[in-house]
């Protein structure tokens, strides 16, 4: 199905030859696309990668686009993401580029700190309080807003490091985290390269040398591919793929995250091919020592789709064997005791129940399953054998 954009009153075909190069003129001319997927179009950005120039729907504006639309996303009230529009991720004003986060962990040395990601729910709270983003939602919410939860079997062997990168770089430069941009604290490897390293040295020092000043509070929030710890004298070394850089942490820190994480780490135990991913803030000690203050950890699979557990994993190799795009639920802040949806297609919402849930569990699901009688509800029982999968214009639920 073609795509239609409108720039600048003129209506353009993605697949025209031309396409490529009014996109650049649209790019140096900040001039708004607009997506005609819709009467009176859905506002859109460019974004440059590669020398490329992309096509990028609006931050949180999926549900904007119509249906069959590539850039549109099933409604986000079925996932973590849905409680926290408007709350801990909100737009403020005109300001539809940029999106506001709360945090509830500091991204500066003498700011209060918030608590690291729990192994379990958290214990009752007395007060209203707003929600904010914990380490691990944040990386959740940059996930999303990549669009690296979305998959089609079409882009099998297209998506690698550079991509992921690049993805996650243009997210965070439409982020805004305590009146700052979330992309000027950010470092995330770049792929190693051979015939590059001098460069990419460089360009590592680029972003960590003002973060290592001492005059300078700031974390330095890195994100990157786990590869390895070791441990040192006072504690354990933490290096990731495609850099160097030794991220220090105590050994006490180290046994918690073996708690707190438990499940992430055996996943990239037992599944070779998967991705495990950090995301932590950093100081740096007067000598020049890079040292985590807080870290979290998300599994991914081959195809850096964010997974909790083997029946999710199982559940997208599944659906890898289909066309057709899906997007994968992310948690954010909710917790395992309650229900999403684990995968999300145009037509259908797809939930898997665990063995021992409560009866609490079940009533969030229905609750759920009730809120958009639009969509299939599909529901697997995670003891028994996966259902068939839902079918586009094939009503009614699945279990």
């Amino acid at each position: 199905m073609t795509r239609y954009i409108q720039i600048d009153g003129y209506r353009l075909a993605t697949d025209d030859t031309n396409f490529q190069s009014k996109l650049e003129w649209a790019y140096k001319a900040h001039s708004r696309p607009l997506c005609l997927c819709q009467s009176g179009g859905v506002p859109m950005y460019i974004a440059r990668a590669d020398d490329k120039f992309v096509l990028k729907r609006m931050p949180l504006s999926g549900e904007q686009h119509a249906p069959q639309c590539e850039s549109y996303e099933p409604p986000y009230d079925l996932t973590g993401l849905g409680p926290l529009i408007g709350t801990a991720i909100e737009t403020k004003g005109g300001e539809a580029d940029f999106v506001h986060l709360k945090l509830d962990f500091s991204l500066a040395r003498g700011a209060p700190r918030g608590p690291n990601v729990p192994a379990a729910d958290p214990p009752p709270v007395v007060r209203n309080a707003p929600p904010r983003l914990s380490l691990l939602a944040l990386l959740h919410y940059l996930w999303h807003e990549a669009e690296l939860a979305e998959w089609d079997r079409r882009w099998i062997g297209k998506r690698h490091w550079r991509t992921v990168r690049d993805r996650l770089l243009t997210a965070a430069g439409h982020a805004v985290a305590k009146k700052d941009a979330l992309s000027a604290s950010l470092f995330i490897p770049e792929p190693f390269a051979k015939e590059r390293v001098s460069e990419i040295e460089a360009n590592r020092q680029r972003v960590i040398a003002p973060f290592r000043q001492p005059s300078n509070k700031a974390f330095l929030l890195v994100i990157g591919e786990f590869r390895e710890a070791k441990p040192s004298r006072m504690g354990v070394a933490i290096y990731l793929r495609h850099s160097n850089e030794a991220f220090f942490i105590s050994e006490q820190a180290w046994k918690r995250a073996e708690t707190n994480f438990a499940r992430e780490l055996d996943m990239a135990h037992h599944e070779a091919d998967g991705h495990l991913m950090v995301i932590a803030t950093v100081s740096f000690s007067a000598s020049g020592y890079a040292n985590v203050e807080q870290f979290a950890f998300m599994y991914t699979n081959r195809n850096w789709l964010p997974v909790e557990n083997r029946y999710e994993l199982e559940l997208l190799h599944a659906l890898d064997s289909r066309s057709g795009r899906y997007v994968k639920g992310l948690r954010f802040t909710t917790p395992p005791s309650k229900p999403i949806a684990a995968v999300l297609l145009p037509y259908a919402a797809l939930y898997l129940m665990p063995d021992n849930a409560d009866a609490a569990f079940e009533a969030a699901l229905d609750d759920l399953t009730e809120r958009k009688a639009s969509l299939q509800h599909w529901i697997w029982r995670t003891g028994t054998a996966m259902p068939p999968l839902p079918v586009a214009g094939n009503p009614g639920v699945g279990n």
